[in-house]
Formats: C-alpha cells, structure tokens, sequence
C-alpha cells in the first residue's frame, strides 16, 4: 500500500517534462494523467465509508457499502462493515444477514462471530400458541381437576 501511495506522489511532483528541440532551448510541458487504479477507488470509497461510521451516520455508510458489493463484488470485510452499520441502526435482522455473509467468507474470524452471536442474542421470537375453543379448555380443566 506504502508502494502505491509512493509512485502517486512521484507521478504527481513530474507533471511537468521538459525536452529540447535541436538548438533552440524550447521547453515543452507535458501534462501526466493520473491512472485511476481500481484498488485506490476502492480503498477510497471504504474510507468514505469508514468515516461516515465513525461519524455516526450509518445511513451514508450502508448506501457506500452497499454500493461497493454491488460493484466490486464480495468481502468479508465489507459484509462485516455494513452488518455493524445496520446493528448501530438498530436493524438486526440485515445485521445478522450481513454477519453470516461475512463468515461465510471468513469462517476463521472471531470478531465476526462475536457480533453474529451478540446480534441474534437481540432476536425476538414472539410465540404465541393459538387459542382454544372454550368448551375444550373447560372440559380439560375438568378432567384435570379429577
């Protein structure tokens, strides 16, 4: 990574070439354009995404992350990313989807498994069983009391 952010700072302190033309002393500039490597993009939009989380606006990072898996494909450190995104907005459900996406790419993690683990300990599951008709809840009160 140091080497990348080396050769950008070497490229953009050369902007300008000079060259001589025969005799004569001309000086001809010449402009470089900047590659715009795929990997510095990506590095980019995380960090922008980085910091909208640390800034507490979850909204911004969610949308970025989810921008990046759309274009750039899978990462587990992504998924990790947007599954505490979606915790910190009270989404847990995504949360958990987002933990399990993350560990499916990284089984070995154990920061991705605490947060699954913390994330479901937040599930409800409301179960109701379903009422009965009145004359079978007393005929079995009454043979229950027999």
């Amino acid at each position: 990574m140091k080497k990348i952010y080396f050769i950008l700072i070497f490229l953009t302190g050369f902007i300008t070439a000079y060259a001589q033309n025969g005799s004569d002393t001309a000086q001809v500039a010449v402009q470089v354009e900047m590659p715009q490597d795929a990997a510095i993009q990506d590095l980019l939009t995380k960090t922008e995404a980085d910091s909208a989380y640390i800034r507490n606006d979850f909204a911004t990072a969610v949308e970025i992350y989810e921008s990046i898996l759309k274009n750039k494909g899978e990462s587990s450190d992504i998924y990790y990313n947007l599954g505490n995104s979606y915790y910190k907005m009270d989404n847990i459900a995504k949360a958990v989807l987002n933990y399990e996406r993350a560990l499916l790419l990284s089984p070995g993690n154990s920061d991705i498994r605490f947060n699954l683990e913390l994330a479901r300990g937040k599930t409800i599951d409301k179960v109701t069983s379903p009422s009965e008709m009145f004359f079978i809840t007393w005929t079995q009160s009454l043979i229950n009391t027999m």
